[in-house]
């Protein structure tokens, strides 16, 4: 017999939609055929079958002479017999054909840019750099214009057109929270002509500013030294000693704590900002914690400063400051250096960060900078030190001006 059954023959089809972008999807497509199959099968049927058979039958005739006749009788008898058939059955079959349907997402027609500046028109962050958008910016607007971000608030502007909402944590390009003060967003978008449309919208950041600032004032209230945006604080300040001896590398400096933690202290050489030892008097250390509620916290100690007046020199002078576009060294001369001094120095700039070490030894030949080529322009503070033959260390820092 023959009966049907099914299995999938792979069928390939492609669609085709205009794009700017290629993009491989696999799909696949069950389709059933039918495929006559050959199962051959046992079974067993009874069949009568007849066959003809002599019996012999003795019978016995009354006669004078008694003799024996033989007679055949046909007789039927039925026998079973197995037989083998074969017999045909159709069992559907289903397997998977992949099937690869090319499509295609359309580019972006349009790109935003959106960047943050300062009151001072300075770049501060880039929030987003070509943005695609397949819709068409119609203006920007402030959701957030004012937010605090030491309070976790965060400025958000919506893109009208898009109907996108962007938002801004109040970080500068370096990962750093900006300063409280006015600042702008601006929007630029370029459409496929190459046409450049912008938006700005004003945003004010409202720092409710945590930490610690240790000042030092002399007799007459003078501030003369401060370090400021110090992490932690605590109920208390501590300094390492109450006396500060200048010119003694026993008791050259005082460290002041301001917090529980292990590095939260500052230390205080007897320096003023500007780098120059300051006179033998009595001075006051401040601390001022300001807490996340606003809260204010004060706390002052005083500080008795000994100036011994053997000093390893008595000024830096640096020269020449400032330094032209056409200079390419300068020379730092240590006043009222002894023989057998020994002066070392470093330039850094602004931000702190090394710039390069100056050349020489010998605190009456006083020290060199060599300018590298590409030194930008600006402000550097060199910091020198002279040793003495009796082991006192003078330091001083100079502020030098590069002009290019």
């Amino acid at each position: 017999t023959m009966t049907p059954s099914f299995s999938d023959s792979p069928t390939a089809s492609y669609t085709v939609t205009p794009s700017n972008s290629f993009t491989g999807t696999a799909s696949f497509t069950g389709s059933p055929t039918e495929t006559p199959t050959l199962t051959p099968s046992q079974s067993f049927s009874a069949t009568e079958s007849y066959t003809d058979s002599a019996t012999q039958t003795p019978s016995f005739t009354d006669s004078a002479t008694p003799s024996e006749t033989k007679t055949a009788t046909a007789t039927r008898s039925a026998t079973s017999s197995k037989t083998v058939t074969f017999t045909f059955s159709a069992s559907p079959t289903f397997s998977p054909s992949p099937t690869i349907s090319p499509t295609f997402t359309p580019a972006a027609p349009f790109t935003v840019t959106i960047k943050v500046f300062n009151s001072a028109g300075e770049l501060v962050a880039i929030l987003y750099s070509l943005l695609p958008m397949y819709s068409q910016m119609s203006g920007m607007s402030s959701v957030q214009a004012s937010f605090d971000p030491d309070q976790g608030g965060q400025a958000a502007l919506r893109l009208d057109g898009p109907d996108l909402t962007i938002l801004w944590k109040g970080e500068g390009g370096s990962g750093q929270m900006v300063q409280s003060g006015s600042y702008y967003v601006l929007a630029q978008q370029v459409d496929p002509m190459g046409t450049v449309t912008s938006w700005t919208a004003p945003l004010t950041v409202i720092r409710s500013e945590t930490g610690v600032e240790v000042q030092v004032y002399n007799s007459a209230g003078e501030l003369i030294w401060h370090r400021g945006n110090l992490a932690g604080g605590s109920s208390r300040m501590d300094l390492s000693s109450d006396r500060l001896v200048l010119g003694s590398s026993a008791s050259s400096s005082v460290k002041i704590s301001y917090g529980s933690g292990s590095g939260d202290y500052v230390v205080w050489d007897g320096l003023n900002d500007a780098g120059a030892q300051v006179a033998g008097g009595v001075y006051v250390v401040k601390m001022t914690q300001k807490g996340g509620d606003g809260a204010i916290k004060h706390f002052s100690r005083s500080v008795t400063v000994i100036a011994i007046k053997d000093e390893s020199f008595h000024r830096a002078i640096p020269w020449p400051n400032p330094l032209g576009g056409s200079d390419v060294s300068m020379k730092i001369d240590f006043e009222g250096a002894q023989p057998g001094g020994k002066a070392e120095g470093t330039i850094y700039d602004i931000s702190g960060k090394k710039i390069a070490e100056l050349r020489g030894g010998d605190a009456l030949a006083g020290l060199v900078w060599d300018l590298a080529p590409n030194l930008a322009g600006g402000i550097y503070l060199a910091r020198v030190s002279v040793r003495n033959a009796q082991g006192r260390v003078t330091a001083q820092s100079v502020k030098i001006a590069v002009l290019r």
